[in-house]
């Protein structure tokens, strides 16, 4: 086979009938910019590691990003947060963390849009402390942007409406956005 060509039997090579695939885009908590109020508590996670540990009204600002040139234009962004407990639910009953990311993106010579989504994370009675999960937050429909774009996210943990809050600091590690693959990447250098 050719260098640069992909195989017959590549998914992004089968035209309209290829599979569909996604990859991750990573906002990581641990590399953003918290502020003089409402800031989260750095706090130990592990024996030998830290993180940001969020407490209601908490916020932090996550750096921007620009959108993988192997994007699908136009496919939407569903938005999630992986989350992880730092005490563990023995309280008999549920308890609740409810979160807002607002997501901030604009295309090449475009303004900056902004948008909310909220979900709230049920913590069922057992869980464990430490315990890992991933909460998805909403879809972030993109009909005529292209690669290039910037995206930019807040994390905020916001008062839980579901029932009795999950009264313990909890740990964010990370806003992921799942978004459809289509290509290795870009043909040209700004153009898919």
């Amino acid at each position: 086979m050719e260098k640069g060509f992909i195989s017959e039997h590549h998914p992004f090579a089968r035209g309209t009938n290829r599979e569909t695939c996604f990859e991750d885009m990573q906002f990581r908590i641990s590399s953003g910019r918290i502020a003089m109020a409402n800031a989260p508590d750095w706090e130990v996670f592990t024996t030998n590691t830290s993180e940001y540990a969020f407490d209601v009204n908490d916020y932090i600002d996550l750096g921007a990003e620009e959108t993988p040139h192997w994007w699908a234009e136009g496919t939407p962004y569903k938005i999630h947060l992986h989350i992880t407990t730092l005490i563990a639910n023995a309280t008999g009953a549920n308890r609740y963390a409810k979160f807002t990311v607002h997501i901030a993106y604009a295309g090449t010579d475009e303004a900056w849009t902004e948008t909310p989504f909220t979900a709230e994370l049920t913590i069922p009675t057992g869980t464990p402390a430490l315990f890992n999960t991933k909460l998805a937050i909403g879809t972030l429909t993109l009909p005529t942007h292209k690669i290039g774009m910037h995206i930019k996210c807040r994390p905020v943990r916001i008062a839980a409406t579901g029932g009795t809050e999950y009264a313990s600091h909890i740990f964010l590690t990370q806003v992921g956005i799942h978004a459809e693959k289509d290509s290795e990447g870009s043909r040209q250098e700004f153009i898919k």
